[in-house]
């Protein structure tokens, strides 16, 4: 006969064959740590135990399937039924086995309708910044689903961590490429000091390319006015630095305008030679004058007439010390260049250097002053010469005033020099 105990195990082998053969599914996320291996893997957000596809992840929780007999993937049974393990069957060899809890993971026990101890089921979290995120059964939180490294305005709001990073807020010194996601906030704080995990505008010069800001502040990471030319190199066409601000050049930093002049006031390369300018001619540059010569700015009447190149009263080759002896020069004045350099010159008293230009040279009709001298202003005379011959002439305090030899007609008025 055969014995209880052989009997026994023979009903337990042919039960096991009806319920079905046991497959456990390694890949699946069920098995594999939840949600947080969606992530990883970059294949998913969350973790559905009851899809076998795409090893069980999938983008959103409305896509989850929420059924009460769902079972971890590859935990239970090849069918349906979402049977656990017989393992979780605690009843006795006499039969005894009503009740059993089954220890199979979200499974259904086979023989007693036990419960599983780890179902499986996500919950939702709310974190001290107020972010919401779901949580897996491994305790991963899933705060975000932007790509990776990219912004998320929508599910990271704190300012300090805008970032997605592995299904995490996170800041920019935690990301892929930590430059490339400041830059994606499009802003102005396009580079990540990662020692303090913020977006700011400058780690170096180099990302400071504005002439009125390009230098990069090493304390706060923010381009400010520059402070010397190197903070310049590379803004094209401006890497001399001026009083703060990026220019082509300056008189003494010329080297970009290869052997040409550099205007002293717009800072832009010229097309002209130094002294090449004459005296009482228009200039640019002090370097545009003669040698002993300034390039001094000239005014009439409380108006500006411009720049023009004038003695230094200590010339050898002019004045030497006395600016009567460089007629019509003979207005001892002190003045301040174009380039700043203030000293003594000699200048003119009663006229302008175009009304100067224009003397004996210009003809004019009687009574058209207006034709001589610079536009608008009275610096200028139309005077006969003689046979109705009108030339423009100067005014004259002194024949010191009158160029050469002429001299100053003192018995009219407007006091004018002889033509």
């Amino acid at each position: 006969m055969m014995s209880r105990h052989l009997a026994g195990l023979m009903f337990a082998l042919g039960f096991g064959m009806l319920v079905g053969c046991f497959i456990r599914a390694d890949d699946h996320c069920a098995n594999n740590g939840g949600n947080s291996n969606c992530v990883k893997m970059k294949i998913g957000f969350f973790c559905d135990a009851c899809t076998p596809d795409n090893d069980g992840c999938v983008d959103k929780v409305d896509e989850i399937d929420n059924r009460d007999d769902c079972y971890y993937a590859g935990d239970g049974t090849d069918d349906d039924s979402g049977t656990g393990s017989d393992d979780g069957d605690n009843g006795s060899d006499d039969g005894s086995d009503d009740g059993g809890s089954g220890s199979g993971s979200g499974g259904t026990s086979s023989d007693g309708g036990g419960t599983s101890s780890d179902g499986g089921t996500d919950s939702t979290s709310t974190g001290d910044d107020g972010t919401t995120g779901t949580t897996d059964d491994g305790g991963t939180t899933v705060e975000c689903d932007a790509a990776d490294g990219q912004p998320d305005a929508d599910d990271c709001t704190d300012a300090a961590a805008p970032f997605c990073v592995s299904g995490e807020c996170k800041d920019c010194s935690e990301a892929p490429t930590p430059d490339s996601s400041c830059a994606a906030l499009g802003g102005s704080a396009d580079y990540c000091d990662t020692n303090a995990g913020e977006c700011v505008a400058c780690l170096s010069h180099d990302h400071c390319d504005t002439i009125a800001n390009a230098r990069c502040n090493d304390a706060n990471h923010t381009c400010v006015p520059c402070q010397s030319s190197t903070e310049c190199a590379g803004i094209t066409d401006h890497e001399v630095c001026d009083d703060g601000t990026c220019v082509e050049c300056t008189p003494s930093q010329d080297s970009a305008c290869s052997g040409k002049l550099c205007h002293a006031i717009d800072l832009e390369c010229t097309n002209f030679d130094p002294g090449d300018a004459g005296l009482c001619e228009t200039c640019i540059a002090d370097a545009h004058c003669s040698t002993d010569q300034l390039c001094i700015p000239m005014t009439f009447d409380a108006q500006d007439v411009g720049h023009f190149c004038l003695w230094r009263q200590d010339a050898p080759s002019g004045p030497n010390g006395n600016c009567f002896t460089a007629r019509p020069y003979a207005d001892t004045t002190s003045e301040t260049s174009i380039e700043g350099v203030t000293t003594t010159v000699c200048g003119l008293r009663a006229t302008t250097c175009p009304a100067l230009k224009d003397y004996s040279l210009t003809d004019c009709e009687a009574g058209g002053d207006e034709g001589c001298g610079a536009v608008g202003l009275d610096d200028g005379l139309c005077r006969d010469s003689g046979g109705s011959n009108y030339y423009c002439t100067v005014p004259c305090l002194s024949n010191f005033d009158c160029p050469g030899s002429q001299a100053c007609n003192t018995g009219t008025t407007p006091y004018y020099c002889e033509l």
